[in-house]
């Protein structure tokens, strides 16, 4: 009997050791994260990107009250952004609003996932004429093995993650 009861206290002992372990590597991921988001702080002031900036001006169809740029630009609940842009031979040209979350706001399933960082990417295209769209969403994620990942999100979820944008609200996958 004594022997059952030393057995499952050393069991306890070691879970509660990995348990604790686990945490410690969870604050690690986050304190590694924030130090990547504290490197990275701060809106991007990214110049001479004339896709981009003709892009800010426009006002998606359905959220025409604001701009592009003044909506995407104020949006609060991100750590850092940056704006990227590509041309094709087609005269179709694209630009990239990619995003970073604060750590606080991964959810503890996607912690025990792995995932130490989440950001968002729109894809955005223009065509000759003027006229931008939003044509994909991506979810992405860095996880604890230090590799990135992305989800491609469906059309009507891009739709109510822009629409979050918009209400200035806290966007979570």
């Amino acid at each position: 009997m004594r022997g059952a009861v030393v057995i499952i206290m050393i069991f306890a002992f070691a879970v509660c050791g990995c348990a604790k372990e686990e945490k410690n590597k969870i604050e690690r991921v986050h304190k590694a994260a924030q130090k990547s988001d504290a490197s990275h702080s701060g809106k991007s002031q990214v110049t001479k990107m004339p896709i981009v900036d003709s892009l800010k001006k426009k006002k998606l169809n359905k959220n025409s009250e604001k701009t592009i740029g003044e909506v995407f630009d104020s949006y609060s609940h991100v750590v850092s952004e940056e704006w990227r842009e590509t041309g094709t031979n087609t005269n179709k040209y694209y630009a990239d609003y990619i995003c970073w979350f604060d750590v606080k706001t991964i959810s503890m399933s996607a912690i025990k996932d792995g995932v130490a960082k989440s950001g968002l990417e729109l894809k955005f295209v223009i065509h000759e004429d003027g006229e931008a769209f939003i044509v994909m969403g991506t979810r992405v994620e860095i996880k604890n093995d230090g590799n990135l990942y992305r989800t491609i999100l469906p059309l009507s979820d891009v739709a109510s993650v822009v629409d979050k944008i918009y209400a200035n609200q806290e966007i979570k996958f």
